[in-house]
């Protein structure tokens, strides 16, 4: 009768605590998870122009020192604009503008440094600049890089 018991006990218990970590399961839409990856470009996209959208590197070692490269951006609007924010897909991508605002015809530089140590393998990174008064960014500058590792 003991043993019944414990294999009941130990059913019950299995039967609750999965129970518990379903209702703690959120389940994200696909469509979702696309549009955090690569938003909508904001309705001023055609403000900014960057002279590239696709930044290739070459290849890299992940003992090799920040690759640093610059875009250029250009108000191509009539209209003067601020740059607010960039952020940036992954913390091994830095991205820096140091010009905030921009009057038309008027350009500035994107300063990109991607480092890749402990990445191996293709990756895409994105870098978005957004505009003030949009909450999507105005231009995507996407990052392309393959890192080796040096061991191998």
């Amino acid at each position: 009768m003991g043993r019944l018991a414990g294999i009941f006990i130990t059913l019950a218990a299995a039967a609750f605590f999965c129970i518990d970590a379903a209702a703690q399961l959120k389940i994200i839409p696909q469509e979702k998870l696309d549009s955090i990856a690569n938003p909508p470009l904001s309705p001023d996209a055609s403000r900014i122009l960057p002279e590239t959208t696709e930044l290739n590197l070459p290849d890299l070692n992940d003992t090799d020192e920040p690759c640093r490269r610059t875009v250029r951006l250009t108000n191509v609007s009539g209209k003067e604009i601020s740059i607010n924010r960039l952020t940036t897909s992954c913390s091994c991508v830095i991205a820096v503008c140091p010009a905030t605002s921009l009057k038309p015809g008027q350009g500035t530089t994107v300063r990109i440094a991607y480092n890749p140590a402990g990445h191996f393998g293709r990756f895409n990174h994105r870098v978005h600049i957004y505009t003030s008064g949009y909450r999507d960014p105005s231009a995507i500058i996407t990052v392309k890089v393959r890192v080796k590792s040096d061991g191998k």
